[in-house]
């Protein structure tokens, strides 16, 4: 039992890798029977579905994803709940003009 479990669970994530090919396969499509929309007749034109997007929990791994932005924010709530951000920004500022002393910029 435990081996279909894993069979279907592997299918399942093949087949959710594959929509994004799909779904660019789809608009790529929808492009194309626009062109062609605009050289019918009206009469004969029919309303084109919408294509939907990829819906987040559909890939509940990518809110696992770490962006730098993401862990600087976290970084900067950690420094001002141990009330550090003050001596970070000091230090950084300090370093900032110790180098421009050493280029010679001041």
């Amino acid at each position: 039992m435990r081996g279909s479990v894993i069979e279907f669970n592997k299918m399942v994530v093949e087949a959710r890798n594959e929509k994004p090919k799909i779904l660019q396969e789809c608009r790529k499509l929808e492009k194309e029977i626009r062109k062609i929309h605009v050289l019918l007749p009206e009469d004969y034109r029919r309303k084109i579905p919408p294509i939907f997007d990829i819906e987040p929990d559909e890939t509940p791994e990518s809110m696992l994803d770490i962006t730098e932005e993401d862990v600087e924010i976290e970084e900067k709530a950690m420094l001002n709940a141990a009330g550090l951000q003050s001596i970070k920004e000091d230090i950084v500022r300090r370093i900032i003009q110790f180098n421009s002393m050493l280029d010679g910029s001041v």
